[in-house]
Parts: C-alpha cells; structure tokens; sequence
C-alpha cells in the first residue's frame, strides 16, 4: 500500500486548485478550446526497475486572438516495482494578449538516487544508493515588455525529506 504524507496530500489539492482557478476563474472567456491527450507510461531504469504510470497533456486555447499562443500543461504520475511514487505537474500558461505568462512546475517523489563521490576519478565501486522524498515547486510570474519579452519573478522551493 502507498502511504502518502499529509502535505503531498496539500500540494497536490493546492496544485489542482491552482490548474482549474486559471481555466475557470475568468468570466471574460468567450469560448473554452482544451485539448487532453491520456498517454500510458512505463519504462525502466537501475534505480526504479519497471514502472508504469499514466501521462495526461493538456492544450488550452482560451483566447481568440492573433497574439496569444497556446498554453499548455502535463500530470505525470509513475508508480515503479520498487514501490517508488513519482508525480510531476508542469505548464505554461499565456493570458489575453500575453500580457501575463505564468510557467512553473510541482513534483513529488519518494525515489532512490546514486552517490559516486566527488570529483572525476569516482568509479562504479564507490556507488552509494540513497533514499528522499522530495519536493519541488517552481513559480515563474512574468509580464510582457516587448515583443516575445518577458520579464519577472521566480520561485523556487526544494524540500528533501527522510532521507536514507
């Protein structure tokens, strides 16, 4: 069974929050356009083994306008062999005219990582495999100044916890 922490639980509720206040909060749209492709994911790599998941892409045209650009976003959750909880949500958001661009980025996962040591002459035999729970959010608020121009604020915070 996967125990999920109280504030992943929060994260992820704020981050839907935050998606679905963007799409939904403006009573100025004329006509929503949003675009869900559902994709499967599985792979393998030495630290997860197998692992299967579900991707969804999102496009969002929400302005008819000749200069605003399409948004976009991504929910990627990943669930491996191991027992190991990867999730990680990420978009780019164009609002009227672009006058505004948001971007940013939420990621949580309970994974392993390897330890080589440092500088360059670590070998494979020094390997140390480590454990975290880790946490991610990104925060990009920019405002047009120009043609293709963005200037702004970012934000960014990193929390690694429980670490093994």
């Amino acid at each position: 069974m996967i125990r999920v922490s109280i504030r992943f639980k929060t994260y992820a509720l704020l981050h839907l929050f935050f998606i679905s206040s963007i799409l939904y909060a403006s009573d100025t749209i004329k006509s929503e356009k949003i675009k869900v492709l559902p994709v499967p994911a599985f792979g393998y790599s030495p630290e997860t083994r197998t692992y299967i998941g579900a991707v969804a892409l999102f496009t969002v045209d929400l302005y008819r306008d000749s200069v605003t650009r399409s948004s976009n976003a991504k929910l990627e959750f990943n669930y491996s062999w191991n027992k190991q909880v990867i999730f990680d949500s990420e978009w780019n958001y164009f609002f009227r005219e672009e006058k505004w661009f948001t971007k940013g980025r939420f990621h949580y996962s309970k994974y392993p990582d390897y330890y080589y040591g440092i500088g360059e002459n670590t070998t494979d035999s020094n390997k140390l495999t480590y454990n975290s729970n880790r946490f991610i959010v990104e925060v990009h608020g920019l405002k047009g100044v120009g043609r293709k121009l963005f200037m702004g604020l970012n934000v960014k915070y990193i929390n690694f916890q429980n670490i093994n």
